[in-house]
């Protein structure tokens, strides 16, 4: 087996796990009973450790350096596997052991936030908040080079974006945003005022929101509208395209 056909069967192990991923966390957003939520939770973090070992392993990241020594890739292929080496040398710096550490405190947190979004108290999330910045700042040590302090966590979202192109972004929307928003409010109100009381029914909602996303050209064969506390939108595949809603 040449250095490309085993780059192609690691990415089929890494597509099959992904795709597990993505079934098990849409099933745990949405029609997962609560009281398996924790082992839903633990289940993809198994999948997410298999995909990690890979990626992060010497064989494979070596592997992706020798592809690009290759003439016969694609340009497509080459950009791909020049992208993943990018992200994996910064990812490398973390230890694998953090890595699983973080996703078990992000587990823990995300039910705690879900039960407190429920019950309207934030007293039990309070705690996994502490941890969740604990670990972020445990992260930015591992990944300082580059970039510092929060800008660490910038660039991992959105590569080479730092606090200070979002506070000129920010800066821009204030002073845009603020004399607009101020004159609006100094406007009268022209809306029927009784409207705040007008209820509408769930099942009709649902309808809407189906004739809307088909108005949009959005189909059920290859998607599905499901509920959850959080609304968003997910996609494997172009033949696998989920998104979610939340009705009041």
């Amino acid at each position: 087996m040449n250095n490309y056909e085993k780059y192609k069967e690691y990415k089929e192990i890494i597509k099959n796990y992904s795709y597990a991923l993505f079934v098990l966390s849409f099933d745990e957003a949405t029609v997962c009973p609560k009281n398996d939520k924790e082992n839903s939770l633990n289940v993809q973090d198994y999948f997410q450790r298999e995909i990690i070992k890979i990626i992060t392993s010497d064989e494979y990241f070596n592997l992706l350096k020798e592809l690009l020594t290759c003439d016969s890739i694609s340009d497509i292929d080459r950009l791909s596997i020049i992208k993943e080496l990018d992200d994996l040398e910064k990812s490398r710096l973390e230890p694998n052991e953090l890595k699983f550490k973080g996703m078990k405190i992000i587990s823990k947190a995300s039910l705690a936030w879900e039960n407190a979004r429920v019950n309207l108290d934030y007293s039990e999330f309070i705690r996994h908040l502490g941890d969740l910045v604990a670990y972020n700042k445990e992260v930015i040590k591992c990944l300082d080079g580059k970039y510092h302090g929060y800008d660490v966590l910038l660039d991992r979202m959105e590569d080479d974006f730092t606090s200070l192109m979002y506070d000129e972004f920010f800066s821009l929307l204030k002073k845009e945003i603020l004399p607009l928003m101020k004159q609006i409010l100094k406007m009268p109100k022209q809306y029927n005022e009784a409207i705040k009381e007008v209820r509408f029914d769930i099942d009709k909602q649902k309808k809407l929101t189906k004739a809307i996303c088909e108005y949009m050209g959005y189909d059920d064969n290859v998607g599905y509208i499901g509920e959850t506390i959080h609304p968003f939108t997910n996609g494997i595949n172009i033949n696998d395209v989920r998104t979610t809603t939340r009705y009041e």
